[in-house]
């Protein structure tokens, strides 16, 4: 009579210790999940703000800031982003979503520092506009010399296609 009530304790023992593993499991594959969405997205700013950047050389090294303002209008929407340009100071010189001359220095944004200084860098943070979750990728213009350009994309489809791997 022993038997039975032992195997059955080794049996629900068992069951917890499989659960455990498959919910570690789920655990570590959603990470998984969002660190790969986030460097193939990564990879796609990456490759448009350089076809960006050659758009915007020009106007930008001749500081017409009508002409980059509206070439950042017309390629945010396609980028379905943010796009800016930003001057080595910090102010911005174009901009896909508001009147530059409104807003203010962004240089102590950590992604437009790091481009500023030369270097490729990404960011994700809540907008203060949209207060949306949001990844930015800076690009240098002639390695930050002439600016910045970057793009703020939001991580909401991230967040769908995950939800939808789930249910």
């Amino acid at each position: 009579m022993r038997r039975p009530r032992l195997l059955w304790r080794f049996f629900i023992a068992f069951l917890v210790v499989a659960f455990l593993c498959l919910a570690a499991f789920g655990w570590y594959m959603l990470h998984s999940l969002d660190g790969f969405f986030i460097d193939r997205l990564t990879a796609e700013l990456e490759t448009e703000t350089e076809l960006i950047a050659d758009r915007l050389k020009e106007a930008v090294a001749r500081r017409d800031s009508k002409e980059v303002d509206r070439i950042c209008r017309r390629l945010g929407p396609l980028v379905k982003g943010r796009v800016s340009v930003i001057l080595p100071s910090g102010e911005l010189l174009g901009d896909s979503l508001r009147d530059p001359e409104m807003m203010e220095n962004w240089s102590g944004r950590p992604e437009v520092g790091a481009a500023i200084s030369g270097r490729t860098a990404t960011a994700r943070r809540e907008s203060p506009i949209t207060d949306r979750d949001r990844l930015y990728f800076a690009r240098p213009l002639d390695g930050g010399d002439l600016g910045v350009l970057r793009i703020g994309v939001p991580t909401a489809p991230l967040q769908e296609k995950r939800r939808a791997l789930i249910f």
